[in-house]
């Protein structure tokens, strides 16, 4: 890279995918298995980020993002300009590496000095993200953070990227005239209160939840069926089995009532993500339904399309979600959000939490509006999820099995790899495109066939 580069061949940003670094913390009282399973999970889940946000990138991941996929994702796209920086070895934090890596640190110094005024945009800003820039800063080198409030105020996103943040929030700027609420909960200070929560719901006949304040990916999210349960001393044991785990002793929790969920409205728990300019303004990005495994608490992947557009019930969440952001917006947030829902039996919509940050969908999303316009969902099936293949397989083996489907560039159906680095873990992660919902789900049987 030469300094001061013509601005066609600039990198515009930097993404630090640093997914594991903000996460390990929730994993660190799980059983050993689990632990390292979600660990090694959230390293891999980095590489998506080679779908954010256009070409002229830089994006910093905690291994290489596979060769010839990465071709293959910049070809379809006609990007250009993009580079894949990462470490010989890595630890648990990615920003940490950025500092004592003298290579890595380096090559993230020469990125910024030959592209003055450069973006800095991490997946979260953990307390190991504000280090690097303080040690960027040291260098007196010249960037922006266009997503990123100041370390002192840093508590805002911290409160409200949490289950009772959002609650707490929700209750301050909710429209009351909207046909959209959250579901009567409790937000519980300690293992006590929990179990009196609990109690509650059980005493009044309802089905309901506990939810661990920061959960993710499904973690420390338990349903209770109270036709299951014989009697309050039956419902007591249960909950002193399974509130053994550390994260319990944390502090707040929060009890609330489980929702009949219809699954043939939406997929039963659509999403939408929204983003807050620089400038505070609050501007919508997409709507899908989320894809949950079969515990219907782990995210599997998304769905969009002109259904899902069309959608009223979306339209009223997307206006409770601008809400949301104004709020978010006047306590200094900035950056992407989401607001996940879910749809009763009896045809109501319930929010139920907020993620700050880019979600599941957001690397679908801004990859979409590169290869088939920004209208796309207008126009298009499109439906992203992992799957657990049969078999053991490596990226030629999946590419050679999909050659007669693969889409193509100026194509306007197939199907292709989005993290092909994720079958290092058994999981086959594929975007599936189609100008029609059957042809979506053609290609579907085709890949059941395959084994896939």
């Amino acid at each position: 890279m030469k300094p001061f580069q013509k601005e066609e061949n600039r990198i515009k940003r930097i993404f630090i995918s640093n997914v594991l670094e903000a996460c390990y913390r929730s994993y660190e009282n799980l059983p050993s298995e689990q632990k390292n399973y979600w660990s090694k999970y959230d390293m891999l889940e980095g590489n998506r980020a080679l779908l954010y946000d256009g070409d002229n990138k830089a994006v910093i991941t905690y291994s290489a993002i596979n060769k010839e996929n990465f071709k293959e994702i910049c070809h379809l796209a006609g990007w250009k300009n993009v580079i894949n920086i990462y470490p010989k070895r890595y630890s648990i934090s990615i920003c940490l590496d950025l500092i004592s890596d003298r290579e890595l640190n380096s090559k993230l110094v020469t990125l910024i000095k030959n592209n003055p005024g450069i973006e800095i945009i991490p997946y979260r800003h953990t307390p190991e993200f504000y280090k690097l820039i303080e040690n960027l800063r040291e260098k007196n080198l010249n960037f922006s953070l266009p997503e990123t409030m100041e370390k002192e105020n840093r508590f805002i996103e911290s409160y409200f990227h949490s289950k009772r943040g959002f609650r707490h929030l929700w209750e301050v700027v909710k429209d009351p005239k909207l046909a959209i609420s959250i579901p009567m909960g409790f937000i519980t200070a300690n293992l006590e209160e929990i179990k009196q929560a609990a109690l509650y719901f059980f005493i009044q006949g309802k089905d309901f939840l506990i939810k661990y304040n920061r959960g993710i990916q499904g973690i420390g999210i338990y349903r209770f069926n109270i036709d299951e349960i014989s009697g309050d001393r039956a419902l007591l044991r249960k909950l002193n089995s399974i509130l053994q785990d550390k994260i319990w002793k944390e502090g707040s929790a929060i009890v609330e009532e489980c929702i009949d969920v219809d699954y043939s409205i939406l997929g039963g728990s659509p999403s939408v993500e929204m983003r807050i300019l620089p400038n505070g303004w609050v501007v919508r990005e997409y709507a899908c339904e989320q894809i949950l495994d079969k515990d219907g608490a782990t995210f599997r992947g998304v769905a969009m399309n002109k259904r899902i557009e069309n959608s009223p019930m979306i339209r009223t969440a997307f206006k409770a979600a601008k809400l949301y952001g104004e709020g978010l917006s006047k306590l200094g947030y900035r950056g992407y959000f989401d607001m996940d829902l879910v749809i009763s039996k009896d045809k109501k919509i319930y929010a139920v939490e907020s993620n700050l940050r880019r979600t599941g969908g957001t690397h679908i999303n801004d990859y979409a509006k590169e290869i088939l316009g920004k209208d796309y969902a207008r126009n298009y099936y499109l439906k992203a999820y992992e799957r657990i293949p049969r078999k053991k397989l490596t990226y030629k083996n999946v590419r050679a099995l999909l050659s007669n489907i693969y889409f193509e560039k100026g194509s306007r159906g197939g199907v292709f790899l989005s993290n092909p680095d994720f079958l290092k873990i058994g999981i086959l992660n594929l975007i599936i495109v189609g100008q029609r919902l059957v042809e979506v789900r053609k290609i579907e049987e085709k890949l059941k066939k395959l084994g896939l």
